[in-house]
C-alpha cells in the first residue's frame, strides 16, 4: 500500500478511536448535560429568587422605605387616571 492510503486509513482509525473513547468517557463517568444537573430556570423563578436574595450593598435607610413603598403599591394599571396624572408631574418635575 502506498504511504498515502496508510496515513488516511490511520486518520480514520484515530478519529475514530478518539470519539469512541469520548462517548466512553462520557456514559463511564457519568457527565451529563447541564440541564440535568441544575435544570434551566423560568423567568419567574429567576426573579423570585432575585428579589428573595439579599442585597448586594448596603441599603440607606430611604433606599429600603422606597423599595418596601414600591413593592407593595398597586402596579400602574390599576391606579385611576387622576393618581396617572399626578405620578406624571411628578416625574415631569424639575429636580430640587
Amino acid at each position: 500500500m502506498e504511504k498515502k492510503t496508510l496515513f488516511y486509513i490511520g486518520s480514520i482509525v484515530l478519529v475514530a478511536a478518539v470519539a469512541l473513547f469520548i462517548v466512553w468517557a462520557v456514559r463511564f463517568l457519568g457527565i451529563q448535560r447541564a440541564e440535568d444537573i441544575a435544570p434551566a430556570e423560568t423567568p419567574e423563578e429567576r426573579i423570585r429568587r432575585e428579589l428573595l436574595a439579599p442585597p448586594q450593598y448596603p441599603l440607606s435607610e430611604g433606599m429600603e422605605q422606597q423599595i418596601k413603598e414600591d413593592l407593595t403599591s398597586p402596579p400602574l394599571h390599576s391606579l385611576t387616571e387622576e393618581e396617572k396624572e399626578r405620578i406624571r408631574e411628578d416625574l415631569l418635575a424639575p429636580a430640587n
